[in-house]
């Protein structure tokens, strides 16, 4: 991803139109949070991520069986 050398206020610049619904609506909401590319990148995974993150564990977890020869303090 590093074919263009863009700075952090360009990169910055080029965010809204690559965004879609939610994340535009946080892009523009919390604009003034995020003077950085790096700050911008944090933020956006703490307030997306971690709700798919959660529920792709959960799935997991739910659907998780015993293996017919794992010890039961494995499972």
């Amino acid at each position: 991803m590093h074919l263009l050398k863009l700075s952090d206020m360009e990169k910055l610049f080029y965010i809204p139109p690559c965004l879609e619904a939610d994340a535009k609506d946080w892009f523009f909401d919390n604009y003034h949070f995020v003077p950085s590319w790096s700050l911008f990148v944090q933020k956006l995974l703490d307030t997306f991520e971690s709700s798919s993150k959660a529920d792709i564990t959960f799935n997991r977890l739910r659907q998780y069986q015993q293996s017919l020869h794992q010890d039961v303090r494995q499972y």
